[in-house]
């Protein structure tokens, strides 16, 4: 996301290179003066961390619950589970999900026959290569990510018991480990 995001003008609006090493290190250092929690509520004023801001899904949720909607009214899913189905569309339990709510004949797209040739492939570094950081790491997957997943977790676990849905979830609603394990099998956590 970072390298798309930078090509299109998303962040720093093309007025200067970057490494991604560069871009973490200027966001923790960000995070650790603007006071972390705080910062977050605005962060998506600072477009130059956008990535980040809509990777913090705890908070987007937060903010559509806050606002009036019903937890009947979301369809959570990790995307491996859409994903790993996406070749026959008619069964892809996201897609059946949804349409249990809005209705059968929704979401029927035809497939792509040439899905390979338009495909976002290509050579990429590894994260390792990217982000020789450890420590930078470590805090971007415990401090930001980390925390905010847990709370996600949570936050899915009280309101499966008010009608939201986890596709794919088997388990018993409100069960915060159990989630947390399903969801970590299913999402690249």
């Amino acid at each position: 996301a970072f390298v798309n995001g930078f090509n299109v003008g998303w962040l720093y609006g093309h007025k200067r290179h970057l490494t991604f090493q560069d871009h973490v290190d200027e966001f923790l250092q960000m995070w650790d003066e603007k006071g972390q929690e705080e910062w977050i509520p605005t962060m998506h004023q600072t477009n130059d961390y956008r990535t980040v801001d809509q990777g913090l899904y705890y908070y987007k949720l937060r903010n559509f619950l806050d606002a009036g909607f019903l937890p009947s009214q979301f369809v959570i899913f990790p995307s491996n589970v859409y994903f790993a189905n996406r070749g026959n569309l008619d069964t892809n339990p996201v897609l059946e999900a949804v349409r249990a709510r809005l209705g059968k004949s929704v979401l029927k797209p035809t497939l792509n026959p040439d899905s390979a040739k338009v495909a976002n492939r290509g050579s990429h570094r590894t994260v390792e290569e990217e982000l020789p950081n450890k420590e930078a790491m470590r805090r971007l997957q415990t401090e930001v990510f980390g925390a905010a997943n847990k709370r996600l977790m949570e936050l899915l676990s009280e309101n499966m018991r008010e009608g939201m849905t986890l596709v794919g979830y088997s388990g018993v609603a409100g069960d915060v480990a159990a989630i947390t394990q399903w969801m970590e099998s299913q999402w690249n956590f």
